[in-house]
């Protein structure tokens, strides 16, 4: 697969952002990229209102590369990126342009076809800036504690959705930060789950940083916290609803704010007054297990996260997938908030008025967003929008 020259500069441009100045002695800008480019083998009929000549592989791959060479990432998160791809040609190409990827692969799902290959998800790094220091592709399911047992513990543990996680040195800064990709599980019927894996992600970071011999100073040994994070991927969870759908009923003028995004935008995290809490649905089973669930509380802990979306514009986009039948906004970029500040992003191809605090933003919901057609198209070759964003570590 070459990489010809992207005719796309203008429309891939960043644009100044940031609901914040930037503080004084800020670092040179890290550009971070996540995006679920829809591996081959799930862009079926359920896209059918693609002309197939933009539909197909061949085509929506070289967009794909065309597109990431041309925002020139210092980190890239992927998802649904088949083994193949990544091995024969993704990882190849991009090594030809200074970065080195991680990759970690879901197995295949029952319904595939039978020639159908793995998916998974990867972290490339550019080498110029950065420098790895360790890394760890992990199950999030494997980080259930022994003791949680039961029909819902079971069900995550059977998962096979990941994180790839990778302690990378700032050549510029000489600092240490943590980045990770990850992509949560998609069915919207099993919140609790996606709720669980959220805080398992945010448990994975943490306990590979205090297996690093690489963090010498203690402080950091004993808080993980203090060690710059930023995880990006598609986390599968609406920032929240307005309107009761099949899966969740939300009373008349509330707004039911998701609990995996709750997890991960808040402190305090979720406990069993969410209606997204694993003891509220349906794998609680019964006896101990279920008393033990009762009392869960899922967070972000020990760390203090913000959505660099949320930093650049003032709140979530209304849309980052888009298809005939569903849209919403489903990606991010989690950074942890002490560390970075947010001066540009690159656009979205839709109206979106960025939200200043106090003001309210002509478009709100993604039922509001009229000028973006179903993904993919011509021009966009994924179901889902990349999200980039120019990060900068702040001084501590």
């Amino acid at each position: 697969m070459g990489a010809a020259a992207s005719t796309t500069a203008s429309r891939l441009a960043f644009r100044p952002a940031g609901v914040a100045p930037l503080p004084p002695g800020a670092a040179p800008p890290l550009v971070v990229v996540t995006w679920n480019i829809l591996c081959n083998k799930y862009a079926g009929s359920q896209f059918s209102y693609c002309p197939p000549q933009f539909l197909a592989w061949q085509h929506r791959k070289q967009r794909c590369v065309e597109t990431l060479l041309e925002l020139r990432p210092d980190i890239v998160c992927l998802q649904e990126v088949e083994r193949p791809f990544f091995e024969n040609e993704l990882e190849p190409l991009f090594q030809q342009h200074g970065y080195e990827a991680l990759y970690y692969s879901r197995r295949r799902r029952p319904h595939d076809p039978p020639d159908a290959p793995e998916e998974g998800i990867s972290l490339l790094y550019r080498t110029a800036r950065l420098e790895k220091q360790a890394s760890k592709a992990m199950q999030l399911g494997k980080g259930v504690a022994r003791g949680m047992t039961g029909k819902f513990w079971g069900a995550v543990r059977a998962r096979d959705d990941g994180v790839l996680l990778a302690l990378l040195r700032d050549r510029v800064t000489r600092r240490t930060l943590l980045a990770g990709c990850t992509h949560l599980y998609w069915d919207p019927r099993f919140p609790d789950i996606k709720a669980a894996q959220a805080a398992l992600v945010c448990r994975a970071a943490t306990a590979f940083l205090r297996q690093q011999r690489l963090v010498h100073d203690a402080t950091l040994q004993r808080d993980a916290a203090a060690i710059p994070l930023v995880i990006a991927g598609d986390f599968n969870s609406l920032p929240f609803k307005r309107r009761s759908d099949a899966f969740d009923t939300v009373r008349p003028n509330e707004t039911l704010i998701s609990g995996a995004y709750t997890v991960l935008a808040s402190k305090e995290g979720i406990d069993s007054s969410h209606p997204d809490h694993p003891s509220r649905r349906s794998l609680v089973g019964g006896g101990g297990a279920a008393q033990a669930l009762a009392t869960l509380r899922l967070s972000s802990d020990p760390f203090l996260l913000q959505s660099a979306s949320v930093a650049a514009w003032g709140r979530e986009p209304p849309v980052t997938n888009k298809t005939d039948s569903f849209a919403g906004c489903l990606d991010y970029v989690w950074l942890s908030r002490q560390h970075w500040a947010v001066s540009a992003a690159l656009p979205l191809p839709y109206r979106f008025d960025p939200s200043r605090p106090g003001q309210q933003a002509a478009v709100n919901d993604p039922s509001d967003v009229r000028d973006l057609p179903p993904l993919p198209s011509e021009t966009i070759p994924s179901d889902h929008l990349p999200l980039a964003f120019k990060l900068h570590l702040v001084p501590t």
